[in-house]
């Protein structure tokens, strides 16, 4: 008995200082600024977590983040998206970060269902992020967009890849005039960022702006974007 109680907190030490360690370094982000690790440009942020993906909420409460739940979130096609959007907008009144995250294009990948897979993205893009877009603009709110896969799905194995994925970081204060397409070969033209949390950092940095950024994200960056915020 006394060996199962002693298993037991080892289990239990092992899970609250070395899991936890792990996602700190990780995730590289202190629940208490926000979602960076720069104090100037993080001190007193808040943020949110929209997701159907239980992971992403629970690492997302160890952040500091709030769990936002929507009703009829499941995590495939039939998603409520319309639901979604309805969130990211409130919460992106309350807040200064909200992580909107759709699971959908990565289910369907994993099913073998490319007409899916390719519908999941097209609503992605008519449904959550145009119509959030155009509210923000039509309010008059400055704001800053990153956009991103978490990790590449492939349709021949229906698995995860480790290469790296195509992002975009645009600033509605500044316009370039670059246009373009968000895709895997506009990302191929941008530099490399090696580390993915150096992202946030981006994405938060105060002294500097950007028009339609894109680029690629290493995999130990990127590919676990979701799971840190």
């Amino acid at each position: 008995m006394l060996d199962v109680v002693k298993d037991l907190l080892i289990l239990m030490i092992s899970s609250s200082l070395v899991s936890n360690v792990v996602l700190s370094q990780f995730l590289g982000l202190c629940p208490f600024l926000g979602v960076s690790r720069k104090v100037d440009t993080a001190l007193g942020m808040g943020g949110a977590v929209i997701s159907a993906v239980p992971l992403c909420h629970g690492i997302g409460a160890l952040r500091g983040l709030e769990m936002v739940e929507v009703e009829g979130a499941t995590g495939e096609l039939d998603t409520n998206f319309e639901g979604k959007l309805e969130a990211a907008w409130t919460k992106l009144r309350q807040y200064d970060f909200v992580c909107l995250h759709l699971e959908a294009p990565d289910e369907c990948t994993h099913n073998g269902d490319l007409p899916g897979k390719v519908q999941a993205i097209e609503w992605l893009d008519s449904r959550l992020t145009a119509p959030l877009l155009e509210r923000l603009e039509s309010a008059g709110l400055d704001h800053r967009v990153l956009l991103l896969s978490d990790h590449k799905t492939l349709t021949a194995t229906r698995g995860h890849d480790g290469s790296p994925v195509p992002f975009l970081l645009y600033d509605s204060r500044r316009d370039a005039g670059r246009g373009g397409v968000y895709d895997e070969e506009a990302g191929e033209s941008g530099p490399l960022v090696e580390n993915g949390s150096v992202l946030l950092d981006m994405l938060f940095d105060q002294s500097r702006s950007f028009s339609f950024f894109f680029s690629r994200s290493a995999k130990d960056g990127a590919c676990s974007q979701r799971k840190r915020v």
